[in-house]
């Protein structure tokens, strides 16, 4: 969807919920006000959070194939360095493992300590995916697999992505809600901005 037209969609949210008795003007292409400016600073950051927040099956899944490293101390165990524009995890999962990892454990968590433990640790009938960060960017830890060769079987995921590329009409509905709420608590407007609030949190299904 066009960025403007998102923009108009915005404001027809904040009449929605706005008590004043007189609407806020149509966006045109040569409106620049500052209403506008506030709605397009916002849009992405509405849509990071839909993205992060919104049932998988509302959003656009991407698939990846990312290299393979191998733990040189402990040859059960690796970890994959995710794509740059990853935001969440869907599914990933090793050859050799009966179900996929959907969520992942923290680097730092209960979950992730148990992992350095081989014998309280995942294996390929319950494993473990750990996030976690090196100097190239974010990785996802293995927690195990037998396999001699590591391979992956499956590594799908959401990434971040602007607002004029969230493509399920619900999901752009609540993120038109999202923010028109952040414009209104940017403007002061509290009870105005917890009402668009609700009406997005309604269609998060």
């Amino acid at each position: 969807m066009e960025r403007l037209e998102l923009v108009n969609r915005v404001r027809r949210k904040i009449d929605e919920v706005s008590a004043q008795d007189t609407p806020l003007q149509t966006v045109t292409i040569a409106d620049e006000n500052a209403v506008d400016t506030i709605i397009d600073s916002l849009l992405d950051e509405s849509a990071r959070e839909i993205l992060l927040k919104a049932p998988v099956q509302r959003l656009t899944v991407t698939s990846s194939s990312p290299s393979i490293v191998r733990n040189d101390n402990d040859t059960t165990t690796g970890y994959i360095q995710v794509p740059a524009d990853f935001l969440r995890l869907v599914s990933f999962r090793m050859g050799d493992w009966h179900r996929s990892v959907t969520e992942p454990a923290i680097k730092g968590d209960a979950l992730s300590m148990r992992q350095h433990n081989k014998y309280i640790r995942g294996g390929v009938a319950k494993p473990v995916g750990v996030l976690s960060r090196n100097e190239k960017g974010i990785i996802l830890e293995y927690y195990s697999t037998k396999q001699a060769e590591h391979t992956l079987a499956e590594f799908l995921y959401i990434k971040e992505d602007v607002a004029e590329n969230i493509a399920d009409g619900q999901m752009i509905d609540a993120l038109t809600w999202i923010c028109a709420g952040k414009v209104l608590s940017v403007l002061g407007n509290f009870q105005m901005a917890q009402n668009a609030y609700d009406n997005a949190q309604s269609l998060m299904i």
